[in-house]
């Protein structure tokens, strides 16, 4: 990871086990936000199918904006 990057993580939690959170997985865990979203104001004009940044070389999954939403719904995270 870069220091100053902006990135989508994802965790899991082990808060029943007294720990913190923790990558998903190490190669899987980290997204870069593209360079051309960084300064995006309006996420509903975003283009969805804008691809994130694997931080992994050895990620074989590709993430979209529409992943993030469709993730972010599922998960009640949205505002109505």
């Amino acid at each position: 990871m870069e220091s100053g990057s902006k990135l989508v993580l994802f965790l899991v939690s082990w808060e029943m086990a007294g720990l913190p959170y923790s990558l998903i997985s190490h190669m899987q865990g980290v997204y870069y936000v593209p360079d051309s979203l960084e300064n995006e104001d309006n996420l509903a004009e975003l283009d969805w199918e804008i691809e994130l940044e694997n931080a992994s070389e050895l990620d074989p999954v590709t993430i979209t904006i529409e992943d993030l939403i469709e993730i972010a719904d599922d998960n009640g995270l949205l505002n109505d």
